[in-house]
């Protein structure tokens, strides 16, 4: 089997050998003539075509020197440029989401570790204190919007190999095919390119580097992006190939056997054509002044030096480019400048001679033979890429077409290539993975059904535990003698907390604060048997003594909850039954949180008595309770953890202290207020950090016996 390569590789040395047995014979034959008739006339001219093409030609070739550095400086630059031009118009559309985050959609897309291989895509990574939910989720999935900008700048400039966005809060995007490779996790806030951009607010370009993938040097250019009320929203930033930048050069530089190169602002020779070892040696010489000429060529501006360099004399033209400080060199031998003079010899020789017959002869028949061995050549040359071009353009066509096929969606076309190259295993691997694309959207649509149905489920879910606690407020407005306010606020879909209230009789109300370990779906369900088991046992009786009994009720909610209770899940629970009549009552405390408590004209503070374990942690337990007594003009206050251990992004507690505090910034408030500004002080603590635990508070009022009578 021959692949591509070989029937490439024999084609054309084919043709090279062809070329270059005509050109022997035919230099063989004119030569031998034309070294004979010219011997006498060149030792006459040689020592002054020597003089005059010598100023000549370094006269010339300077100025030449001079205007290709000029030329391929002013070149890169707007190459550069075009490509920062690109870089605003992603920054300008990155600042319209940030001015109008509710004019676009949330575009959900995928982690570098779930995106698609060696595919074009866009991606999110997260610093590692950082997650993926509330607002931080809102904002990267508004970025998904710039997936289409991503996707036609990449398009319209094919030396760049990814586009990215770093937030201010962390979030980073990017696109390119290389998603797999990267970090679980990346803050790009601590990036030079990012530190750089974000204290200087203006243009940024880096030294080049090597890409890790082996593609060739690359640059990164960055830029800021702030909204219009002046806020610094992120940087925005690209990696582009300066291959390029060679094929700029080769095409300014038309003087053989010399070179150009580009050097950075520190030095670094970041593209070469032929010399890269040579250009390093030389460029750390020194003159008589004691500079480098890397160090003349970073003062600025442009000029001329003559250089030397293994005793061999070398002419060195410099141009700064534009946008930075780097530069455009020209170096070329003073032999190689010389050697067109050779060529001028000739010349000379044959204006300053006159040519005898047996000279136009030969000259005339080499010419006649030149003509023909041309025509030769170029007849091979044509027969020979007609028949490359058919056999390797018709496989290429079919595939193409074969990929426009699928591409417009037709997943069953077939690609009728049985070429034993390379061309026939790509077809091959096409038609594989065609195959695969089918059965990945299938899987992905039953995924994706699967996925909003759960979704569903969960909302439903969550209406429901709300539903089941008590939310209209004022909860009893036919009692005048106390005031009640309730809230719940879970870390998931649903959560784990739940709070309660209701009359047990005519004159006795019983208050419920509890927390079910654990979180989601688990915790509510145990939450909902919990609740229905206190409240149920709560309204059945009396105790033996006719008093109610926090210790009790809980006893027998105990025995219940342990009871197939594989899990091992408990229940902190806060349990008390007031007389509404006389202020007089008692309270258990199951593994739970010390309420607060402000007399009439006081300040709130905690109240401490011992506690008993949590519900459902053994068989058998006998709960403590305790009595306590309300005046008129007292309240009580009751919570779950999520209040004291809400926790901010330096991992400080909120702590009780700073909730007695709040508590007492509205204590003369009612109870709605209360808290209303106890969420408030919550979250103003714990900033961007997320929520990690659910936040359940009842405040109650008690104001007495109606008309102050029993």
């Amino acid at each position: 089997m021959k692949s591509i390569k070989s029937k490439i590789l024999v084609n054309t040395l084919l043709l090279v050998l062809s070329a270059l047995l005509i050109c022997f014979l035919i230099s063989y034959v004119t030569l031998g003539g034309m070294v004979t008739l010219t011997e006498e006339i060149f030792s006459q001219t040689e020592e002054m075509s020597v003089r005059e093409s010598t100023d000549m030609l370094i006269g010339l070739t300077t100025s030449q020197a001079e205007e290709i550095t000029k030329v391929c400086a002013q070149t890169v630059n707007v190459r550069i440029d075009s490509m920062f031009d690109a870089l605003r118009v992603v920054s300008d559309s990155v600042k319209d989401i940030y001015n109008d985050p509710d004019g676009y959609q949330m575009i959900p897309f995928s982690h570098p570790l779930d995106a698609p291989a060696d595919e074009y895509c866009i991606q999110w990574v997260l610093p590692e204190n950082v997650e993926m939910e509330g607002n931080i989720e809102e904002e990267t999935y508004k970025l998904g919007n710039m997936e289409f900008l991503f996707r036609s700048v990449l398009n319209n400039h094919e030396n760049i190999l990814s586009i990215y966005f770093s937030s201010a809060n962390g979030v980073n995007i990017g696109f390119d095919n290389t998603p797999q490779t990267k970090p679980m996790y990346y803050d790009g806030r601590t990036a030079g390119w990012y530190t750089t951009v974000r204290d200087s607010m203006g243009l940024y370009i880096s030294e080049p580097y090597d890409d890790s993938f082996g593609r060739g040097k690359m640059v990164t250019l960055a830029v800021p992006c702030v909204s219009e009320k002046g806020r610094f929203c992120g940087v925005c930033g690209m990696d582009i190939l300066i291959e390029d930048l060679n094929e700029i050069i080769s095409s300014v530089n038309t003087i053989e056997d010399s070179y150009v190169v580009l050097t950075s602002a520190q030095g670094v020779i970041c593209s070469t054509e032929g010399m890269a070892d040579e250009a390093d040696m030389l460029f750390s010489q020194k003159d008589s002044g004691g500079k480098t000429l890397i160090e003349t060529m970073q003062s600025g501006g442009s000029g001329i030096k003559e250089v030397a360099f293994d005793d061999d004399e070398m002419y060195c033209a410099y141009n700064s480019v534009g946008f930075s400080d780097w530069t455009i060199v020209f170096l070329i031998p003073r032999d190689r400048m010389l050697e067109p003079s050779e060529n001028l010899k000739g010349l000379l020789n044959d204006s300053m001679s006159s040519a005898n017959k047996d000279e136009h002869e030969i000259i005339g028949g080499a010419a006649l033979l030149w003509i023909l061995s041309l025509a030769v050549v170029a007849l091979v040359t044509v027969l020979i890429v007609i028949r490359m071009a058919r056999r390797i353009s018709s496989p290429i066509i079919e595939l193409s077409n074969s990929v426009e096929r699928v591409g417009t969606g037709d997943l069953e076309y077939k690609c009728d290539i049985n070429s034993e190259d390379e061309i026939g295993k790509l077809s091959k691997s096409f038609e594989t993975m065609t195959v695969s694309l089918k059965e990945y959207i299938d899987n992905y649509t039953k995924v994706t059904a699967e996925k909003e149905r759960i979704g569903a489920e969960l909302n439903v879910a969550t209406r429901i535990q709300a539903d089941m606690l008590p939310s209209i407020f004022p909860a009893f407005p036919e009692r005048h003698e106390f005031d009640i306010y309730a809230t719940m606020n879970p870390a998931k879909e649903v959560g784990g907390d739940f709070y309660d209230f209701f009359l047990i009789d005519e004159n006795h109300l019983a208050l419920v604060m509890a927390d079910v370990s654990g979180k989601g779906v688990p915790a509510a369900l145990f939450m909902v048997i919990a609740k229905t088991l206190i409240k149920n046992r709560a309204q059945m009786s009396k105790n033996d003594e006719g008093q109610y009994s926090t210790a009790q009720i809980l006893s027998y909610v105990n025995e219940q909850l342990c009871e197939g209770n594989e899990e091992d899940m408990f229940v902190t629970v806060w349990l008390g039954i007031l007389d509404i009549r006389t202020g007089q009552g008692i309270e258990s405390n199951a593994g739970h949180e010390h309420p607060a408590i402000r007399r009439a004209g006081g300040d709130y503070e905690l109240i401490k008595t011992r506690h008993s374990v949590a519900v459902a942690t053994m068989d058998g337990v006998k709960f403590r309770e305790n009595t306590f007594e309300l005046h008129p003009g007292d309240s009580l206050f009751v919570y779950t953890d999520g209040v004291a251990e809400a926790t901010n992004s330096e991992d400080e507690l909120f702590g009780t202290d700073r909730m007695i505090d709040a508590l007492n910034e509205k204590k003369d408030c009612d109870q709605k207020d209360i808290l209303f500004n106890m969420k408030t002080r919550i979250d103003e603590f714990v900033g961007d950090a997320p929520q990690f635990d659910d936040i359940t508070m009842l405040g109650f009022a008690y104001f007495g016996p109606k008309d102050g009578k029993e």
